[in-house]
């Protein structure tokens, strides 16, 4: 996304720019790849969060392993029912207190 390839290296993550710019590149293509298809903006929103602390290949497989047919599973739930389904499905134990902390950090600005 930023016209390079490779991991960054630990001084170019230490610099907040910097930090911010690969971010934001990581979050643009988590959207368009990964997680394309995801129609509710909401539930996109909720799966980005979830993605971007977890990988979102962990969060796909909660439904199926076939991405194709995790995105139509998703598609067919509302924001709050994806919600918690993270929360007491995901395997890892820090996504759902990572979905909570993002949202309601969000939801105070």
């Amino acid at each position: 996304m930023q016209g390079r390839r490779g991991q960054f290296s630990n001084a170019e993550l230490r610099y907040p720019a910097k930090n911010i710019d690969i971010g934001t590149a990581y979050i643009k293509i988590l959207q368009q790849s990964a997680l394309a298809g995801i129609r509710d903006p909401l539930t996109l929103r909720y799966a980005t969060i979830v993605s971007y602390a977890n990988g979102a290949g962990v969060l796909l497989l909660t439904f199926s392993c076939d991405r194709d047919r995790a995105i139509a599973m998703i598609n067919a739930m509302l924001p709050d029912e994806f919600y918690q389904h993270v929360q007491n499905k995901h395997p890892a134990a820090q996504a759902p207190h990572y979905l909570w902390k993002v949202t309601t950090a969000y939801r105070t600005i």
